[in-house]
């Protein structure tokens, strides 16, 4: 969890666990307008790679280093291949580092094979209609193009036509020869590889970018407000069977990994930095009779740890605060013994008073009794330590 003062009188600082994260590169390519094809013209591509532009690279989400490439002059085939390159292979990255690209565009398909492939701003076509296969990007330059990165995490985000079928791009890859063996490649498509992709004008977005960018928004799972891989393409494939039953469109997804765990983004809202949060908690210290007054940062203090200094009358106490606001992870015992026992230490110093557990949860009995059972086991009075809920 991230936090950021309370508005008012109320200053706070945070203690977590760190999320370790190297690098986070994202290259954004959005294709609106087709110099060589009449008709084909994408009236939400750029407003889609512009959005999703957005989330990723705010500081409170995803936190990457985003390339947006969206004028035909930055979309053609040439410089498309040289991007792609590029952000998987350039001698500043490292193998921790995360790679995301995502493609808003058109996707064809051509050949015996019907070979998946995406159109550049400069794609042409065939006199029978199928595109010419030197000027589009299919799965063999995609196979390329992450052979050999030099990245080990690394996720392709397509809204286009039939772009399920960039899963065969796996089919081009020797995984032990051209890519590290414990790399996380995961290729999420729009539409199944028969499938065309939706765009909206209800939603002002392709139907696919509009699933990914409230994915982005949904409650995390996580206590620190992370949002892995899985958990964005499970929700798009819920939110596309709620939103599109008539047409069955499917998002289809390919992966080689290890870590179906890999952190994207972060969802503010439902972090310590939330104002919705901090007025809760806020509100919650007023119903207790504390005002808050002041705070500092205690050393070696549990994950998700504060300290506020509150008025209480004339008396100022010193309590610790520990926030468990997220409704899908609850305390655990392991937690619950590390809080007390950090209270114990800290008011044995004399550093607190009490301790106030804050939760959207009702505590399971067996939280309670590990709790009660540490206090009075520890001599520490109950009442040093109690427990709020929204």
């Amino acid at each position: 969890m991230i936090h950021v003062p309370f508005e008012g009188s109320f200053m706070s600082h945070q203690l977590t666990t760190k999320v370790v994260l190297n690098n986070r590169y994202a290259l954004c390519i959005g294709i609106g307008h087709y110099i060589n094809l009449e008709n084909h013209d994408l009236r939400f591509a750029v407003k889609d790679v512009q959005s999703i532009k957005n989330s990723l690279e705010d500081p409170e989400q995803g936190n990457f280093q985003v390339k947006l490439l969206i004028d035909p002059s930055q979309t053609t085939k040439h410089v498309l291949d040289e991007a792609l390159y590029q952000m998987l292979n350039a001698s500043s990255r490292e193998a921790e580092d995360i790679v995301l690209i995502y493609f808003s565009c058109h996707g064809s398909i051509y050949g015996k094979g019907n070979t998946f492939c995406l159109l550049p701003s400069d794609a042409k076509f065939e006199d029978n209609g199928l595109p010419k296969k030197n000027t589009v990007i299919d799965i063999h330059d995609l196979a390329k193009a992450l052979s050999g990165a030099r990245v080990k995490n690394i996720i392709l985000l397509l809204d286009a036509c039939y772009s399920g079928g960039a899963g065969g791009t796996l089919q081009y890859i020797n995984l032990d020869r051209d890519l590290s063996s414990d790399t996380n490649l995961f290729i999420i498509g729009a539409a199944r590889h028969d499938q065309t992709a939706i765009q909206a004008s209800s939603i002002r977005h392709g139907l696919f970018t509009s699933c990914l960018l409230q994915a982005f928004k949904q409650k995390p799972r996580r206590s620190d407000g992370w949002l892995t891989i899985s958990d964005i393409h499970s929700f798009i494939t819920e939110e596309i069977k709620r939103i599109d039953i008539a047409n069955s469109l499917q998002f289809q997804a390919t992966s080689a990994t290890i870590n179906p765990n890999l952190l994207i983004t972060k969802n503010p809202h439902y972090s310590a930095k939330s104002l919705e949060f901090q007025k809760q908690v806020k509100k919650l210290l007023m119903l207790l009779q504390y005002e808050p007054v002041d705070i500092e940062e205690p050393e070696n203090a549990p994950p998700g740890f504060y300290v506020a200094d509150i008025s209480t009358g004339l008396q100022v106490s010193r309590v610790g605060i520990v926030p468990y606001y997220n409704q899908l992870e609850a305390l655990t015992v392991e937690e619950a013994q590390n809080i007390a026992r950090f209270i114990k230490m800290q008011i044995e110093r004399e550093y607190l008073h009490r301790g106030i557990i804050v939760t959207m949860l009702e505590l399971t009995n067996e939280i309670k009794e590990t709790l009660r059972s540490y206090m009075h086991k520890n001599s520490v009075p109950m009442s040093a330590l109690i427990k709020c809920t929204f």
